[in-house]
């Protein structure tokens, strides 16, 4: 996912639902960085950073739309800078 767009990830065999296998994906791309993400705790991708690689691959790429969707609203509130 590193190149191709994560939302275009489908459910793969052993997940119930697309989003199921879009979080142990998540987890397990972490742990290869030695990090870790629970709902309760999640670590690295509630830090600024993490947001800014985010958002700067949507600009570079095109890629995570729906992230995209929620920049603007952010952007159109005030919130976040463009």
């Amino acid at each position: 996912m590193s190149t191709d767009d994560p939302e275009r990830m489908g459910t793969y065999p052993g997940y119930v639902t697309r989003a199921s296998f879009h979080l142990a994906y998540l987890k397990a791309m972490l742990i290869e960085r030695s990090h870790r993400y629970t709902k309760q705790r999640p670590g690295v991708v509630i830090e600024p950073s993490y947001f800014e690689a985010l958002r700067a691959r949507c600009a570079r790429t095109g890629h995570i739309q729906s992230f995209r969707r929620l920049l603007s609203a952010f952007e159109a509130a005030g919130d976040v800078g463009p």
